[in-house]
């Protein structure tokens, strides 16, 4: 049978770690995010690509959706900074 002790120590471990990985989900996050503003930066073009994975093949090879056209005035983002 499961002690108090032990059902508290599970909880606050299990605390700890959700805890950690949603502090590391958003340190990825905002890396990522520095990333992509960096690499739009860099083109200074008109028309960003954008694709993203909606899954895995079964040789663990990402399934990408179809590319999407994004077009922007690099002018007008300037602008407004």
């Amino acid at each position: 049978m499961e002690s108090f002790g032990n059902k508290l120590y599970t909880s606050i471990v299990t605390s700890k770690n959700q805890l950690f990985l949603q502090g590391e989900m958003a340190q990825i996050t905002y890396i990522s995010f520095e990333e992509s503003v960096k690499w739009i930066d860099s083109r200074k073009e008109e028309t960003i690509v954008v694709s993203y994975p909606i899954g895995l093949r079964a040789d663990n090879t990402p399934i990408m959706c179809e590319p999407k056209n994004y077009s922007y005035l690099y002018s007008k983002i300037l602008k407004n900074n």
